[in-house]
């Protein structure tokens, strides 16, 4: 009776705790940490390394560890008696079949450490001597549990502790598990030193299924481990007194990790463990953008500046003073000889504030860096050989390598896809939950150029970071119908649906890389101003990359005294054009597709004319099953600065346009467009994102010519005419409509209002019928202009004006 009491009392207050972590976990809908602040803890701020476990095994006391040394880990695989999933990784009543494929038992040490262990059959001995570079040894083996009650019964307690009592219990009983060497670490004196004190050093226990209203709360994982029946140690070793503690400080001896959205899996354990196993070393801080972000991390691999803080890398300095501003990267995995592969970037005087650079080509296939996108599904193993996701990472830190405060914004990752600002369109069905559309489906409303220092709402964020305001789970492309079915991206489907890709936690797109997004600077966006919001003069290009070495190369220069912005802006190519969307261009008869974009900012762009030079480039496929691919050059612009850059292609009738009517009949088919800018020294930036709309051909799989008869029978005009244009005033683009009752050799030409002529619009042999062109006035100034037809006999002189 005493202990059913017991148990009733240290399961309230412990279910206060809990309680604490979920309703965090449901306010964020998917923030899946579960780490509560400490008071034990403390706030580290200052000192490189780990806080309550060694970051490294090669270290006793600061000197040399003995050569067997290394960091325990012991798996323990949990599961109730009433498991109801099936699993073939992690079959109910039994181990999993991937359970001896975590950790090596024996210590293996080469000058090579990469090669030290099997990334697939030691997989998590590997991801820790890879992260360290070669300076923790994770050593260990795992045991499977099956619990002697369902999970009903120990939610009837109130909380964790009774589960845990009854894990450590069978533990205990196992006469196979040497305690001791689970027991290698002791702190002293701020310092970590290789010998016992009788607390076992790591368990990662993995939870088969939590289920709602469970004992185990609502996370994917969090520490420490907790209570057991009211007390926060237990002894499991009678022998040598080694016990198993549940607090978060030095003594802590581990961290849980439990399938939430399914049957917890080898891709869960590697996606948590390093995350939570993190808090022992950094801190209960989330950093954003890193392993230790909020929920499960961003980041598979350690980040940068975790990297650096715990002393496993040091990056190499930019100073803009020794005009040395040609630098090259290896891969981040930074195998072999040296110091790292990461370049520090100074923003702020006082070195606090900087950029830092890793050029990451997944040379070890630990390094995942887009956690969200495809890898959260099917993808979702540890190989290397998918090329998404490699390339430059750029992060913005803002207060050096100063422990952050819970939820403190403390670095960013400065995506190659833009910043935003965002509305919300609607609502839709996440893939767990297909039947119920209640998450917010977020869009970008406009570009921003402004700095994305976490504070802004849903303005001036990345596809990432604007889930701080509202998750965003949802691409656009071609929805797969089950959980975790994930779907197919825009880039290779024409349909434009809502799918779970969970890009808060990285896709695709995010990297700088040479032909996609290569230039980052004040006039890109992302841009490189400061967490102030101004302008550093900071250029950092990616200009090249050595697919058979991985080694890329950097332009990093800094307008000062020693280079001018012209110079600079000279040497370097136009930033990506941004923006690019298709809006509807309404005639009379038809709707056009009109490709709408941002100026780029640069003043290179600028040429004679007070005009920025622009290329449209379109491919089209002959229906909407295949993804047009082949582009070509469209037309070459000059537009003037103070107008909205836009082209209307007049060769493309627009399927789904709203107004006047439904929307024409015969064969849809794809069209797609992107953007070049080119600086007035011709050089060419990196094509813009693309833009996608449907066109409909006249049946014959062609696509409707520029100059086809509006006419759509037999009847031919009774005789000649030139309408007014329309729009008029119009800006650039406007129509032109003329009719011909007899075959006849035709000539439009434009004059301006001194009557010189400027442009020849028509010259050539056009059969009877009525025809519509368009005539771009983007290269002219505002004004009233003069167009005039000439055909056979027939003349006749019309105005039209230009606003811009």
């Amino acid at each position: 009776m005493i202990k059913q009491i017991l148990k009733f009392v240290f399961g309230c207050l412990f279910s206060l705790l809990l309680f604490n972590r979920n309703t965090f976990a449901q306010r964020l809908n998917f923030i899946d940490c579960g780490t509560p602040l400490s008071p034990s803890y403390g706030t580290p701020t200052t000192f490189f390394g780990g806080n309550l476990k060694p970051e490294r095994s090669d270290l006793t006391l600061g000197m040399p560890a003995p050569p067997g040394s290394y960091f325990p880990i012991m798996i323990v695989f949990v599961q109730f008696a009433d498991e109801p999933d099936s699993s073939i990784s992690w079959p109910i009543g039994g181990a999993p079949t991937f359970m001896n494929e975590m950790l090596s038992f024996d210590k293996v040490s080469r000058a090579d450490w990469w090669n030290s262990y099997n990334p697939n059959t030691q997989t998590l001995t590997s991801w820790w001597q890879e992260a360290s570079r070669g300076k923790l040894h994770a050593l260990g083996k795992a045991y499977s549990i099956v619990l002697d009650h369902t999970s009903a019964w120990y939610a009837s307690y109130g909380d964790e502790g009774t589960v845990n009592f009854d894990v450590y219990e069978k533990l205990r009983q196992n006469s196979t598990i040497d305690w001791p060497y689970y027991d290698k670490w002791r702190k002293v004196e701020g310092q970590w030193k290789y010998e016992s004190d009788q607390k076992v050093d790591m368990i990662y226990m993995v939870h088969r299924r939590t289920f709602s209203g469970g004992p185990l709360g609502l996370y994917e994982g969090y520490v420490p481990l907790g209570f057991a029946n009211g007390q926060v140690e237990y002894e499991v070793d009678p022998v040598n007194h080694i016990k198993i503690n549940g607090s978060l400080d030095e003594n802590g001896s581990g961290i849980k990790i439990l399938g939430k959205f399914g049957v917890a899996d080898k891709n869960l354990i590697m996606r948590v463990a390093g995350q939570e196993h993190g808090h022992y070393l950094f801190g209960t801080a989330h950093i954003a953008y890193a392993k230790m972000a909020a929920g499960p991390g961003s980041e598979y691999f350690y980040s940068p500046w975790e990297e650096i803080k715990l002393g496993y890398m040091i990056p190499t300095t930019v100073n803009f003073n020794d005009f040395n501003y040609e630098y090259t990267l290896g891969d981040y995995s930074s195998r072999g000889p040296g110091n790292g592969n990461i370049i520090q970037v100074p923003i702020s005087d006082d070195g606090q504030e900087f950029f830092l650079i890793a050029n990451r080509r997944k040379v070890s296939q630990h390094d995942r860096i887009a956690n969200g996108d495809t890898l959260a599904y099917g993808n979702a193993n540890l190989s290397s050989t998918i090329d998404y996701g490699k390339g430059t990472y750029i992060y913005h830190v803002f207060d050096g390598y100063t422990y952050p405060t819970q939820n403190t914004i403390n670095n960013d990752l400065e995506c190659a896809d833009g910043l935003f600002n965002w509305q919300q369109t609607g609502l839709d069905a996440p893939d767990w939950e297909l039947t119920n559309p209640w998450l917010p489906v977020l869009e970008p409303l406009s570009v921003s150029y402004s700095n994305d220092n976490g504070a802004n709402g849903m303005s001036a964020k990345d596809g990432m970071d604007v889930y701080s305001f509202k998750a965003k789970w949802f691409s656009k492309g071609k929805k797969e119908i089950g959980f975790k079915n994930g779907g197919i991206n825009r880039t290779w489907t024409n349909l434009k649906q809502n799918w779970t890709s969970r890009d808060l936690d990285g896709d695709r797109y995010d990297a700088w890389k040479p032909g996609y997004n290569e230039i980052f600077s004040p006039y890109s966006s992302p841009s490189t101003r400061d967490k102030n919001d101004i302008n550093t003069g900071i250029f950092i290009w990616n200009n090249s990359i050595n697919a058979n070495t991985n080694y890329a190369s950097y332009k990093i220069l800094k307008v000062s005294p020693s280079y001018s912005e012209d110079q600079i802006l000279q040497w370097t190519p136009p930033s990506r054009p941004m923006g690019i969307k298709i809006e509807d261009y309404q005639s009379v008869y038809h709707c056009y597709p009109k490709i709408v974009w941002n100026h780029n900012g640069e003043p290179d762009m600028i040429r004679s004319g007070n005009v920025k030079r622009y290329k449209v480039y379109k491919a089209t496929e002959v229906d909407l099953v295949r993804v047009p691919t082949n582009y070509s050059l469209l037309v070459t612009l000059d537009i003037d600065v103070s107008s909205i850059p836009s082209y209307t292609d007049l060769s493309v009738y627009k399927y789904d346009c709203s107004t006047p009517g439904p929307p024409p009949n015969g064969t849809q088919y794809a069209v797609r467009y992107y953007v070049k800018a080119v600086d007035k020294y011709d050089d060419e930036s990196v094509p813009s994102d693309f833009a996608s709309t449907v066109g409909v051909t006249n049946g014959v799989f062609e696509p409707i010519d520029p100059d086809k008869l509006i006419s759509e029978n037999n009847s031919l005009p009774k005789e000649f005419s030139l309408k007014q244009n329309y729009p008029n005033p119009f800006n650039p683009s406007t129509n032109i409509q003329f009719d011909l009752p007899i075959d006849n050799l035709v000539s439009i030409k434009i004059y301006d209002i001194q009557g010189k002529e400027i442009y020849t619009l028509v010259n050539e042999y056009k059969k009877a019928g009525s025809y519509l062109i368009s005539f771009n006035g983007s290269s002219f100034s505002s004004g009233i202009y003069y167009y005039k037809i000439t055909a056979g006999d027939y003349s006749l002189i019309r105005k039209m004006m230009l606003i811009k």
